[in-house]
């Protein structure tokens, strides 16, 4: 594949808050690195980082912390980039690059979710921008309304047309698993039920929500235990661990942070189910991870989780905040060993549907596209 190709991305893969729409970049990036592609990545400082290393044939090129990244992109581009690639992908996390402003090589935008909407639910993030981001929303996607791009889903997708988005501009482009390492352990069964929690430890994932549910469940099921694994966020991790104890959940409640790779497989393998109480997500990639390893995954019935969780087929979605319908959930659950069989075989299923061949190929269609109008 005779390529060049320049992403701009808020974060790589081996930055340490990095989350689903990292491991779709760099999924996507390196099979496209194996074709032929040359791949430069142009992202986000982070401590004890190399400004400038090669990971999977990717370059990448590490120039100022968030938000200062996004002033260094643009500078760094005229100076080193400008003219040397054949299209550029703009991924928006949070604040776009607007490179549709500077650059002029073909464009591709890349959007997981409206990452501004979700900003009222991140507590760490500092109130002002928490309150003022958000109405600003369509003005900062204006620049793009004549751009390709690139989405993970339908509820994203929805979300783009609401600011002016032509949808004939937007193609959806899915997350996937690889099968290689996400598969079903030998034997799988209900009894000692475990709940799952795994991803970011962050305000905006709700899992609060979990500990309080789980104060129910106990009563119904005295030997159920949550483990709660990921990267974690310090004052929300501290408030989990308030939670916890003053719930009574001390004996019920494990936490992993920071797990390897080889630890997360482990632990969706074992886990009865997989719960995710976040105020949205872009598709929720860790559904599929779960569903390759037969785990049936709980969730709120918010955008991105409606696409990637098929209620009562490979899981069961529930009313945002509605803490007794999440009980109620997890109960049926672990309780109704046949209908756990049914979802955990029906999520099996669900997630083979999902590769990331498949989607490097429709990737590639849509960048093609736009370099060839």
């Amino acid at each position: 594949m005779d390529l060049k190709l320049l992403i701009f991305n808020w974060r790589d893969i081996k930055n340490p808050q990095a989350g689903g729409a990292e491991v779709y970049t760099h999924e996507i990036m390196h099979r496209l690195a194996q074709k032929g592609a040359e791949i430069t990545l142009f992202t986000s400082e982070y401590p004890g980082c190399k400004n400038i290393e090669e990971i999977d044939g990717i370059t990448i090129i590490r120039k100022g912390k968030l938000p200062t990244t996004y002033y260094y992109a643009r500078k760094y581009y005229k100076k080193h980039l400008k003219g040397k690639y054949d299209l550029i992908i703009d991924e928006i996390n949070v604040i776009p690059w607007f490179t549709p402003l500077y650059a002029k090589e073909p464009i591709v935008g890349l959007v997981h979710e409206i990452g501004t909407w979700a900003l009222p639910h991140h507590k760490e993030v500092n109130p002002i921008i928490r309150k003022t981001l958000p109405p600003l929303t369509p003005l900062l996607f204006k620049p793009y309304r004549k751009t390709p791009i690139i989405t993970v889903s339908q509820s994203t997708k929805q979300d783009l047309q609401k600011l002016s988005i032509p949808p004939e501009n937007i193609h959806i482009v899915p997350n996937a698993v690889d099968h290689n390492i996400y598969k079903p352990p030998p034997q799988k069964t209900t009894e000692d039920p475990i709940i799952l929690y795994l991803g970011r430890i962050t305000w905006y994932k709700n899992i609060h929500h979990i500990l309080h549910a789980l104060k129910y469940v106990k009563k119904h099921i005295p030997n159920i235990h949550l483990i709660i694994a990921g990267k974690p966020e310090k004052t929300y991790t501290k408030h989990l661990h308030k939670i916890t104890k003053k719930l009574n959940l001390t004996k019920n409640v494990t936490y992993k942070y920071n797990v390897s790779l080889k630890e997360k497989i482990e632990l969706l393998q074992k886990a009865t189910l997989l719960v995710i109480p976040s105020s949205r997500e872009g598709f929720g990639i860790v559904v599929l991870e779960a569903n390759a390893c037969a785990t049936p995954v709980i969730g709120y019935d918010v955008p991105g989780l409606r696409d990637s969780i098929r209620h009562m087929e490979t899981g069961i979605l529930v009313p945002y905040g509605n803490i007794k319908a999440m009980t109620k959930a997890m109960v049926m659950l672990t309780e109704d060993q046949e209908l756990w069989r049914k979802l955990a075989e029906n999520a099996l299923n669900w997630a083979k549907q999902f590769d990331w061949d498949k989607s490097t190929k429709r990737f590639i269609k849509v960048i093609e596209g736009a370099i060839h109008g």
